[in-house]
């Protein structure tokens, strides 16, 4: 089902930016989309009476990616887009390669929104590169960013006794178990190093491909705002 969608959606957005009509309209399909796979999780949530602060407020990555990612298409925004490129879509995919859903009386529902999310979070960067929007280069700001959005996470799991980004317990069949085998500091720290590896490689890459490739849009630049 997951890279049915990312095949479906990844085509449609293809197609979208290619056409300054469709493209035009696409940011409002993105955003709809985005907004409703998150509505329909809570519902399926509250349906089974797990809706509660430790599932209900926007403070997993990608939940809070796919808030991000609305503005960013609505208001193009070069800092969102970055934000976007170097850590909300490499997380999304990491998330549609170890999905890590929550249960529900409707599973094939739940599932379907999930992994819609994660998908369309992947589309909102492609679509704004496809559009003119360069390759990201600087992955400092953003690991700045990330870190201090980390330790918003880690306070209010502290507060609340909630697992947000699975920073108290990792979720199970995916790489962050073992990462947590060296307990709560050591999987903090291994988290960190991962992210800073990550943003690195990707730094690597997108200058490769902006140094080496030439630049490409489809129909009029979006504008930029920084």
């Amino acid at each position: 089902m997951r890279w049915v969608q990312l095949f479906i959606w990844g085509g449609l957005t293809w197609w979208a930016a290619r056409e300054d009509k469709r493209a035009a309209l696409w940011p409002w399909v993105l955003s709809l989309g985005i907004l409703l796979s998150m509505g329909t999780q809570l519902l399926l949530l509250a349906d089974v009476g797990q809706l509660h602060i430790g599932t209900a407020v926007p403070l997993h990555l990608c939940a809070m990616m796919g808030l991000l990612t609305v503005p960013m298409l609505l208001r193009p925004s070069r800092s969102l887009y970055d934000f976007s490129m170097f850590l909300g879509a490499p997380c999304a995919f990491l998330a549609l390669c170890f999905p890590a859903i929550a249960g529900s009386r409707h599973p094939l529902l739940m599932a379907s929104a999930f992994f819609r999310l994660h998908v369309l979070i992947l589309c909102g960067p492609l679509f704004l590169h496809l559009r003119g929007f360069p390759w990201p280069s600087d992955y400092r700001p953003v690991f700045l960013c990330a870190n201090g959005y980390l330790l918003l996470v880690a306070t209010f799991n502290s507060l609340f006794d909630t697992n947000y980004m699975f920073l108290a317990k990792p979720p199970t069949g995916t790489p962050l178990e073992w990462l947590a085998r060296g307990g709560g500091v050591g999987y903090l720290y291994s988290l960190e190093l991962l992210a800073m590896l990550i943003l690195a490689l990707l730094g690597s890459f997108y200058k490769h491909f902006q140094e080496n490739t030439a630049p490409f849009t489809f129909g009029r630049r979006v504008r930029i705002k920084g």
